[in-house]
């Protein structure tokens, strides 16, 4: 967002107190450059009606004259410099406003200059410099160079120390000079400089999800450009519908479901952790970054849950008194390379289908490997004669074990011995 000067105020005084007060009303949300001199004693501080934290970005002559700035100030209908003396001394306040959100990136001073000076410094596209002077018995305070402008100034009647804040606007990136100029007798004067840099939306890239489970994935994403502000959030939404890349500005929790980390981030790669995902489900997924200006979007991609594989339990064949065969057929690996196992349960009551995700327990058979879908048999031995048994097929593959219905059969009769007569040598036997 690009910096644009809105307003600015400036009054001096002759003050005995350790606070100075201006009146001044602000819009919620600009950022606040305040200049605050005291021609004996220290500024230590700058407070508004709104409480908003104020940083320091230079001072000179033991802090006598010093510049402080706020971005993204709540609104203010007054500002407050603090002294660390209460002794009569010369005081001046001077405050410029700003819409859009910027970053201090560099600060410069000149001091107990006896001629007019120019402070210069590197400057990025579409920023402002912003600079302040104090002029000491000066009659006239000016600002020039480049595009330079005088937003406000002020000068104490009768000794006409004082005060002034002004601005140049460079469109390209570069070198820029403010000029500060004094007229009249002026014994000495001392001036400061910030850089507001134009803050915008992060750069942001979306990567393929990784590390996909039945109920749990990474998401990844790559932050190419800070935009001029770190950002404090990086994270991807997802949804089970499918959306567009969301515009710059879109609140990502009206998207969808958000997982994010929260910090002070520059560029390069992250990953978070993107939990209670529903097996089986396809989602739609987009990286996004937030800093000062607000949240944007990489480019959406989609990605599946894994699933548990699908099995089915066909009748037994080959049934013997104390053997049958099993029969399965493996119809879906879920997503899953392969399946690692296949086999068959049977007990001598009647169970139900086992949960997907239990494992085979008590009496089964299981052929281990790498499978892939298609009919399975596996031997079930050890069984009684003429006895009913229920039986169910299984594969496991990374997910998980997962079942077939349960089916039932009856082992064959043990055939019954019988007793034969037969003669020999005259003996029958």
């Amino acid at each position: 967002m690009a910096i644009a000067y809105i307003n600015s105020k400036s009054t001096s005084a002759s003050n005995a107190a350790l606070t100075y007060v201006m009146t001044y009303t602000s819009t919620g949300g600009n950022t606040l450059v305040a200049l605050a001199y005291n021609s004996g004693y220290t500024v230590t501080s700058i407070t508004d009606s709104a409480g908003n934290t104020w940083i320091q970005s230079g001072s000179i002559i033991g802090m006598v004259l010093s510049l402080w700035y706020c971005v993204g100030a709540s609104a203010i209908t007054s500002i407050t410099a603090h002294f660390s003396s209460s002794a009569s001394e010369f005081v001046g306040l001077a405050i410029a406003e700003y819409s859009g959100v910027s970053n201090e990136a560099t600060g410069t001073s000149n001091t107990g200059s006896s001629t007019p000076f120019t402070l210069t410094t590197s400057i990025n596209a579409n920023s402002f410099i912003v600079g302040g002077c104090f002029a000491d018995v000066g009659t006239t305070l000016s600002f020039s160079g480049n595009t330079g402008n005088l937003r406000a100034s002020s000068l104490t009647a009768g000794n006409s120390e004082g005060v002034a804040i002004g601005d140049n606007t460079v469109g390209g990136a570069g070198n820029c000079t403010l000029a500060f100029t004094l007229g009249g007798s002026s014994l000495s004067w001392d001036g400061l400089i910030l850089i507001l840099n134009t803050v915008t939306y992060p750069t942001i890239t979306t990567q393929a999800v990784s590390a996909i489970s039945l109920t749990t994935a990474t998401g990844n994403g790559t932050i190419s450009a800070t935009g001029g502000a770190n950002p404090t959030v990086e994270g991807v939404v997802i949804n089970t519908a499918s959306f567009a890349t969301p515009a710059n500005g879109t609140n990502p929790a009206t998207v969808g479901t958000t997982f994010s980390n929260s910090g002070s981030f520059g560029t390069g790669a992250y990953t978070v952790s993107m939990t209670g995902l529903t097996a089986g489900t396809t989602y739609y997924a987009c990286a996004y970054s937030t800093n000062s200006v607000g949240t944007s979007y990489g480019s959406v991609v989609s990605f599946t849950t894994l699933a548990y594989p699908t099995v089915a339990t066909n009748g037994p064949s080959s049934i013997g008194t104390t053997a049958v065969a099993g029969n399965g057929n493996l119809t879906n690996l879920g997503g899953a390379a392969n399946a690692s196992a296949e086999g068959f349960m049977w007990q001598t009551s009647s169970f139900a289908t086992p949960a997907n995700g239990t494992a085979p327990s008590g009496t089964y058979v299981s052929n281990s490997g790498t499978f892939a879908t298609g009919v399975f048999t596996g031997a079930i031995t050890g069984l009684t004669a003429n006895t009913n048994y229920w039986v169910c097929a299984f594969a496991t593959t990374t997910t998980g074990t997962s079942w077939g219905a349960v089916q039932t059969f009856t082992t064959a009769v043990q055939p019954a011995l019988t007793s034969t007569n037969f003669k020999f040598g005259g003996l029958i036997w």
